[in-house]
C-alpha cells in the first residue's frame, strides 16, 4: 500500500472544515467568506490533479463513478428517504408531495447554484454535493484529453474549455454541474503540473519572496469583496482569480508541510464529511433552524453555529464510518 502524504491529508482536513464554516452566516465577519472561497474549493481540485493517474476511458469512468457518483446517489437517496418518512409520520403527505418532488428534481438536475438570469435558473439547486458531480466530470474529461492531446496543445484546449464554460453560464445552466466540471479541468491540469514540476518544493525554496507576492496578489483579488464561486464558474478577476487561488493553495500546503500538520481521520474522509454536511444543511433549511433567536452578539452566534455545524458533521460521519466498518467485518466473517 502506498504511503499517504500526511500534509495533503491535513490540507484536505482544514479545507473541509473551511467549507463548513463558509456555509454558516458569516455576516458578522464580512471578509471571511471572501477569504475562504478564494481558494478552499480550488484546493480540492488541485489535490485531485496532483494524484491523477491516466487510465483507459472505461477504467476512468468506472473509477470516478464509484468514487463520486455513488456517494452522490447515496446522499440523494438517504435525504429523500428521510423526507418521505417525515412526510408520512410527522407531516401531511399530501401537503408535502410537491415539496418532495422538487427535492427529487434538484438531485436529478444536480446544479450547485444559480446566477439568477440564465435558462433553467429556476431549477432548485442541489447544494454542496455539486462538488461530487463536478469532480466526476473534471477527472473524466481530463483523462480523455490526456489520452488524445499533449503539451501546449493540451493546455490550450483546457484553457478554451474553461473559457467556454465560464461564458456559457450567463445564458444557460446545464444539468449535472457540467459547466463547473469543464472549468475545473484547468485545476486538475494545474495539480498534475505541480506534481510533475515539483512546484511545492520550489515554492518553499523561494520562501519570503513567494509569501509576499502571494499575499499581495491575494489582497488585490479580495479587496472588492467579490466571492469566487466555482459552482457557477464565477471568477471575479478572470484568470487572475485562478492564478491567485493556485498561489494561495501552494502557500497553504507549504505552510502545513513546514509545521508538519497531520490530517488524521478527517483528512482521509472528506467526501463522507461533505455528504453528511450537505444532508444536515438540507434539513436545517427545511426546518428553518436559526440561532438568531438566541440573545447574544453576532460574533458569538457565529462561533456557536460553526461549533454546532462542525461537531454535527464530524460526529455523524464518524458514526457512519464505524457502522460501515462493522457491517463489512460482519459480512466478511459470515463468508468465511
Amino acid at each position: 500500500m502506498a504511503t499517504r502524504i500526511t500534509y495533503f491529508d491535513a490540507a484536505k482536513a482544514i479545507g473541509i472544515l473551511l467549507m463548513i464554516v463558509g456555509h454558516c452566516d458569516l455576516s458578522a465577519v464580512p471578509y471571511l467568506k471572501v477569504i475562504i472561497y478564494s481558494f478552499h474549493m480550488p484546493l480540492f481540485f488541485i489535490i485531485s490533479g496532483f494524484f491523477f493517474k491516466e487510465a483507459t476511458q472505461k477504467e476512468a469512468f468506472s473509477k470516478y463513478t464509484r468514487n463520486h457518483i455513488k456517494p452522490y446517489g447515496i446522499t440523494a437517496i438517504v435525504t429523500l428517504g428521510i423526507l418521505l418518512l417525515l412526510s408520512t409520520y410527522i407531516w401531511n403527505f399530501s401537503v408535502l408531495k410537491d415539496f418532495i418532488e422538487k427535492w427529487a428534481l434538484r438531485f436529478f438536475f444536480g446544479s450547485g447554484i444559480s446566477d439568477g438570469g440564465e435558462l433553467f435558473a429556476s431549477t432548485p439547486i442541489v447544494g454542496p454535493i455539486w462538488f461530487l458531480l463536478t469532480l466526476f466530470w473534471a477527472m473524466l474529461f481530463y483523462n480523455f484529453l490526456k489520452i488524445h492531446f499533449h503539451g501546449i496543445e493540451l493546455a490550450i484546449i483546457i484553457l478554451a474549455l474553461f473559457c467556454v464554460a465560464c461564458f456559457s453560464v450567463s445564458f444557460i445552466r446545464l444539468p449535472f454541474s457540467l459547466q463547473a466540471g469543464c472549468s475545473a479541468v484547468l485545476y486538475i491540469w494545474i495539480g498534475e503540473q505541480i506534481r510533475q514540476h515539483n512546484a511545492i518544493e520550489r515554492y518553499s525554496q523561494i520562501g519570503v519572496f513567494a509569501t509576499i507576492a502571494t499575499l499581495v496578489l491575494w489582497l488585490l483579488c479580495i479587496k472588492d469583496g467579490k466571492v469566487l464561486i466555482m459552482a457557477i464558474c464565477f471568477y471575479p478577476d478572470g484568470l487572475l482569480s485562478v492564478i491567485v487561488s493556485v498561489a494561495v493553495t501552494l502557500f497553504f500546503i507549504c505552510a502545513i508541510k513546514r509545521f508538519d500538520l497531520k490530517g488524521g481521520w478527517i483528512g482521509q474522509h472528506t467526501l463522507l464529511i461533505l455528504c453528511v454536511h450537505s444532508t444536515i444543511l438540507y434539513f436545517k433549511r427545511i426546518f428553518g433552524v436559526s440561532l438568531s433567536i438566541i440573545p447574544m452578539k453576532a460574533i458569538y452566534t457565529l462561533l456557536l453555529e460553526i461549533a454546532i455545524q462542525i461537531s454535527a458533521a464530524l460526529i455523524i460521519s464518524y458514526f457512519i464510518f464505524l457502522l460501515h466498518n462493522r457491517i463489512v467485518k460482519t459480512s466478511l466473517l459470515n463468508t468465511q
